[in-house]
């Protein structure tokens, strides 16, 4: 029975799983101290930057553009049917005209409402092209001048051949005697009764040049005084198209602006006329319709004749000028205006 007993422990023991020894290298590490940790600013900075990288970027606007520009590239596709021979002649300076029409109703309340958002301390961007207001305004202002010169060699075209087939303008370098003496009598009689000049010196404040009306001004000449601008307002009660002395087949016509500038020395009596031009303000038309004062108006009509009068005081937003405005002149008008060089316009065309 002993040796049977003595037998199962040593088969027991046979079967026990034998115990390795620990590695000298786990002792080693064991021994170590512990590193400390890093703090968790330190942490923070070690993350990958491309997650910093994507939230700068904003969204993917690769597929997307800018609604000004597109709406530009719109505009010159108008102008596109100006240049198209297949179109009737008059249909051609109609184009011209609807893109000059488009624009300045694009300045009045899209470039108005950019420029109001420009001047915020945190300016929206554009979900579209990921631009500010003031980086709109940089790249519209930086395409408008091509865009005004084709507008401009468009009418030039069109003229030209509308010219050849009878209808001829005659721009006020190009009056005839006849044509002068025709002009001078048509505004003893129709214009300068209604004419109300107005002679601007540092003395009198500067007079609100309404929206999209045309002014003849110029610099005035004195014996005992300087800087002094002239200003007369164009009347839209006249017909802008006067009719000149014409042959057979043929219809010679100049504007009404013209004749003004012709006759100017009669306007402003011992003051001589200096280079005189003519402008177009451009203000922002950028007001909500619906917005402070409606509840108190019984009148919805009445409320919107108060919105358009507003209209004619906002911000200016572009000031056109045709015709060689002396500097001094233009800087003063620009300064009361408050309008920056870019927003100041050269034109040829009326």
């Amino acid at each position: 029975m002993a040796a049977k007993q003595d037998k199962k422990e040593k088969a027991a023991k046979e079967a026990a799983p034998v115990e390795e020894e620990a590695p000298v290298v786990e002792a080693e590490q064991a021994e170590q101290p512990a590193e400390p940790a890093e703090p968790a600013e330190q942490q923070e900075a070690a993350k990958p930057e491309a997650k910093g990288k994507a939230e700068k970027s904003g969204p993917d606007v690769s597929f997307t553009q800018n609604r000004e520009l597109s709406w530009l590239r719109f505009d010159d596709r108008v102008l596109d049917e100006a240049f198209d021979e297949g179109v009737p002649l008059f249909e051609r300076m109609k184009f011209v005209e609807i893109f000059g029409s488009n624009l300045y109703e694009w300045f009045m309340v899209r470039v108005g409402g950019l420029t109001d958002l420009a001047t915020l301390k945190k300016p929206p961007l554009d979900s579209r092209s990921g631009l500010t207001p003031a980086g709109q305004l940089d790249a519209i202002f930086e395409q408008l001048p091509a865009l005004i010169d084709r507008h401009e060699k468009a009418y030039e075209l069109v003229g030209a051949q509308l010219a050849e087939k009878g209808l001829v303008h005659v721009r006020r370098d190009q009056l005839t005697d006849a044509d002068l003496a025709a002009v001078a009598k048509y505004f003893d009689r129709q214009i300068l009764p209604i004419l109300s000049p107005m002679v601007i010196d540092p003395r009198h404040p500067f007079p609100n040049l309404r929206d999209g009306r045309l002014y003849v001004v110029c610099g005035l000449g004195a014996t005992d005084e300087s800087g002094l601008l002239g200003v007369v307002e164009v009347p839209g009660s006249v017909g802008r198209v006067v009719e000149l002395p014409s042959g057979a087949k043929q219809y010679r016509y100049t504007l009404v602006e013209d004749v003004i500038v012709s006759c100017l020395s009669s306007c402003f009596g011992e003051y001589i006329p200096k280079k005189p031009a003519v402008l177009r303000v451009t203000r922002s038309a950028d007001i909500d319709p619906d917005g402070e004062g409606v509840a108190q108006e019984l009148d919805y009509r009445s409320h919107m004749k108060k919105v358009l009068k507003m209209r004619q005081r906002l911000q200016p937003i572009r000031l056109e000028v045709q015709g060689e405005l002396g500097k001094k002149a233009l800087s003063l008008v620009t300064a009361q205006l408050g309008l920056e060089t870019r927003r100041v316009f050269q034109m040829q065309m009326p």
